[in-house]
């Protein structure tokens, strides 16, 4: 095996490990995220008090996940925690966590397709998706305030709102590519800022305007009646200039 062949080797073995005790879960790291999960499900209960019961029915089992973990292997036991985390860091939890992130997304999103609408039926057409996305907006809200009486409920909730504001969210999106196309369609501007530059017609002079016929790629001799291109200025088989 060549040297650097053994080095290439080393060097891979060496980012595999890295790797793997990065993705391996370890007690110390459990412990901290735990400590975390129990500081974010508070703030939920305090930015959505309607759902308080049903995170402290959440953050009962997870308690009791993690008392559990404690007792296991050492070979399991992280594992176990993780367990016991993910009952307060995903699932309905965790897309409660998103809701506020997803309401602040989708109201960028508005503004955005609000302000690249160029002409009146644009603005129409934006108007009416926004506004729908808007009061999507306002149920979610309301229902948030209103909450859930237990973990079940708020997870069937939760979930419906998410899809709503998922569902809004394309819909602005789908306003937003279609002004995006719309201004790659659009024709160039002028390199001074002006208006484009007048296309040129087949003859090399001004394009056919419309209702009008377009220009002539031949012309007929007046004296032989030969058929000479556009751009010839006697006729070919005679040698008339042409008129």
């Amino acid at each position: 095996m060549r040297a650097w062949t053994r080095a290439a080797v080393l060097f891979s073995s060496v980012l595999a490990m890295f790797a793997f005790a990065a993705c391996s879960k370890t007690v110390e790291g459990e412990t901290k995220a735990w400590e975390a999960n129990q500081q974010k499900a508070a703030g939920l209960k305090a930015l959505y008090p309607g759902f308080s019961a049903a995170l402290d029915e959440q953050l009962k089992r997870a308690q009791t996940a993690m008392e559990a973990a404690k007792t296991a292997t050492e070979e399991d036991k992280p594992k176990r925690m993780a367990e016991a985390n993910a009952l307060l860091s995903s699932g309905w939890v965790g897309d409660l966590q998103g809701l506020d992130g997803e309401i602040k997304e989708l109201r960028g999103k508005i503004t955005q397709a609000t302000t690249g609408a160029k002409d009146e039926t644009a603005r129409l057409a934006v108007r009416q998706v926004a506004d729908d996305a808007q009061r999507v907006i306002a149920q979610v809200e309301e229902r948030l305030k209103q909450g859930a009486p237990d973990a079940a409920a708020a997870g069937a909730i939760v979930t419906k709102l998410d899809g709503d504001l998922e569902a809004a969210e394309k819909n602005v999106e789908t306003v937003i590519k279609a002004q995006a196309d719309a201004a790659k369609a659009a024709p160039p501007a002028a390199a001074d800022g002006g208006t484009p530059a007048p296309a040129v017609g087949v003859d090399g002079g001004q394009p056919a305007q419309p209702g009008q016929p377009a220009p002539a790629a031949t012309w007929k001799c007046a004296y032989c009646g030969g058929s000479n291109e556009a751009t010839a200025t006697k006729c070919q088989g005679c040698g008339a200039p042409k008129e």
